[in-house]
């Protein structure tokens, strides 16, 4: 399988611009189709008012999806942009004062993108404390943070008491020190004084 990279400056975009809008246009319509199949299911068993309800909340989340999502594609080109100029440093100003941290990433198996953004000053922290890190996990999370001064969090990852294997909400938490380094560091990205 070739693999190759979509270099939009040089050839016809025409092309390249319409796979990399397909994705989108996807999410688009299946967004526009979950509307439709509340329409449905509310129409068959609801009454009138629950289907001007439902059209109305369609179109209301509808509008709220476009803008979240054109709002965060313009923030990835101004963080490729500070990526690209080698100046990591502005990313936290675009993103509002946001404070990245990398969930469970023993998880996934993504150590050594953890340890690379890390080394480059591009994560503030890491979810050390999560159910399924094992022991070894969490002491070379925990190593990660202290060798580049991350902060070090924890969540639960509760996806519903019927799931497999359940972790009752407030299995993992973040303690109240780290707590306060996130709040300071997102205060700092924002401007303001603590």
């Amino acid at each position: 399988m070739k693999s190759e990279k979509s270099d939009f400056t040089q050839g016809s975009i025409l092309k390249k611009l319409v796979l990399f809008m397909l994705p989108i246009l996807g999410a688009l319509v299946l967004q526009a189709a979950y509307g439709a199949v509340d329409l449905l299911v509310v129409g068959h068993f609801g009454s009138t008012s629950g289907l001007s309800a439902v059209s109305t909340g369609s179109q209301v989340l509808n509008l709220v999806t476009f803008v979240v999502t054109q709002f965060a594609m313009g923030i990835t080109v101004l963080i490729a942009r500070y990526l690209g100029e080698k100046r990591p440093q502005y990313i936290g100003q675009v993103i509002g004062g946001a404070v990245v941290v990398f969930a469970h990433p023993t998880v996934y198996k993504s150590m050594p993108l953890v340890r690379q953004l890390a080394k480059e000053g591009m994560i503030d922290g890491i979810e050390v404390e999560h159910p399924r890190n094992s022991p070894e996990d969490k002491a070379e999370c925990a190593a990660l943070c202290k060798q580049y001064g991350l902060i070090h969090t924890g969540g639960t990852d509760f996806h519903g008491a019927n799931h497999k294997v359940p972790h009752p909400v407030g299995t993992c938490t973040t303690e109240e020190d780290q707590i306060a380094r996130i709040l300071e560091l997102a205060h700092q990205r924002r401007g303001i004084d603590v």
